[in-house]
């Protein structure tokens, strides 16, 4: 996510300032190309996001188009919300914190700030990787004056990924809704 002990200013191997490309990809699974909440995650197309916006459960089945469009948005989102490998996660979780602490008005000290590293640790674990972005750490200096505590931090990175929550699981009943309707279609004579 970000690279360890880089000076401020200082360039990368190819010339360019780090988070602007042009380098190595790093070992940690996002980037801080990201540009908004959203950016690089799996989004449905036009048609199937209006019909997810005013789907309830029940009524009559989607059209076999937004059928189709679900079951291939399903898994990517579900790879979107598994968690991370708990060595990406010890990584990400650190550089995490070592920004916000470097962006707060009370910096932990060391032994301080490795102690709330092993409290996030055990509180985020289950969180998806689409929370470790540099969209969402921009948002946490922007969100925290203060180092919060390992709760504000978990309760602040789950509510990132709330929306992608409800959209699988509208998705899921949507598609379990359309498999009922087709096995229970009576047969035509």
């Amino acid at each position: 996510m970000f690279p360890k002990k880089m000076r401020h200013g200082a360039r990368t191997s190819s010339g360019s300032l780090p988070g602007q490309g042009g380098g190595q990809a790093t070992a940690h699974p996002v980037r801080a190309e990201a540009t908004g909440p959203s950016a690089g995650l799996p989004q449905p197309g036009p048609m199937l996001a209006r019909y997810l916006a005013t789907y309830r459960p029940g009524g009559f089945p989607p059209p076999a188009a937004l059928l189709v469009e679900a079951r291939s948005l399903l898994p990517r989102i579900e790879q979107a919300l598994a968690p991370l490998d708990p060595a990406l996660l010890q990584a990400s979780l650190r550089d995490f914190a070592e920004i916000l602490n470097a962006g707060v008005a009370n910096p932990l000290p060391g032994v301080g700030l490795d102690l709330r590293c092993q409290a996030l640790a055990v509180v985020c674990a289950d969180l998806p990787a689409m929370v470790w972005t540099g969209a969402v750490m921009h948002d946490a200096l922007c969100q925290f004056r203060f180092f919060p505590s390992a709760a504000e931090v978990r309760a602040f990175l789950h509510a990132r990924c709330a929306p992608l929550y409800g959209m699988a699981a509208c998705l899921r009943l949507m598609l379990a809704q359309a498999e009922r309707h087709t096995t229970r279609q009576p047969a035509q004579f």
